[in-house]
């Protein structure tokens, strides 16, 4: 889950400015100001 605190620049999930609180999922681009950042899910370990 990802939430924005009413931040200036805004956070964005995909290029689309959240409200609130959203579920991010693998594969999503999530991007507070000019850094970007892609989630990724985490492999067990046998």
């Amino acid at each position: 889950m990802l939430r924005d605190l009413a931040s200036t620049n805004g956070t964005l999930v995909n290029g689309c400015r959240i409200i609130g609180q959203v579920a991010v999922r693998p594969g999503d681009r999530v991007a507070f100001g000019h850094t970007v950042f892609r989630i990724e899910s985490r492999r067990k370990l046998s």
